[in-house]
């Protein structure tokens, strides 16, 4: 996936295990922070399930205040019991990350905020801030096995060095298009 723009961004990658051989989904931030999630499924669900309950919130909340008459003190109390009643966030999935929905207090728009595990802010995102990133866990899971054939057939069948094939393999995102827009077959 492209670089960080800010020091706030966090990226997925499809990274060269320990053992070189193997690819590995890893998430980065900052300057020296990144993990490799033990179940990149569980984390890609549960970084979705914050951006759709933040979305939720601030549509309930939408509803309800002129429904109640533009009391929006009591519409988020309507917001409140309702998140009492939902399946949580598993933070483990997404350890050392946390990912914590809101909705703003000044907009009524709903974010995402996202933590290390130091409990310091890492960035605030939209819900499709979030579904992009989820997307992005997602595509570097499906590649990171073709990665590791691709640098088989690197270092095996063209016999370039363990660092060549590496600076091919990274280079290779340049070549990727994963912003491509969906046809539905009409010209």
């Amino acid at each position: 996936m492209a670089e960080p723009t800010s020091n706030n961004a966090i990226w997925v990658r499809s990274d060269l295990a320990p053992d070189g051989k193997t690819y590995i989904l890893s998430i980065e931030w900052g300057a020296d922070r990144s993990f490799v999630p033990t179940n990149p499924l569980a984390y890609a669900l549960a970084a979705l399930r914050a951006a759709e309950y933040a979305a939720y919130d601030a549509a309930v909340l939408a509803q309800m205040t002129p429904a109640m008459k533009g009391n929006q003190r009591l519409a988020l109390s309507i917001v409140a019991d309702l998140r009492a009643d939902r399946p949580p966030i598993s933070d483990e999935a997404t350890a050392p990350l946390t990912f914590t929905p809101i909705v703003s207090g000044r907009n009524s728009r709903p974010y995402v905020l996202v933590h290390g595990a130091d409990g310091k802010p890492v960035t605030q995102w939209t819900p499709a801030d979030v579904r992009h990133h989820v997307e992005g866990v997602l595509a570097a899971l499906a590649v990171v096995d073709l990665d590791a054939a691709y640098r088989r057939y690197l270092v095996g069948s063209l016999t370039l060095d363990h660092a060549k094939a590496s600076g091919v393999i990274n280079a290779l995102a340049d070549y990727r298009h994963h912003d491509e827009e969906p046809t539905d077959g009409r010209q």
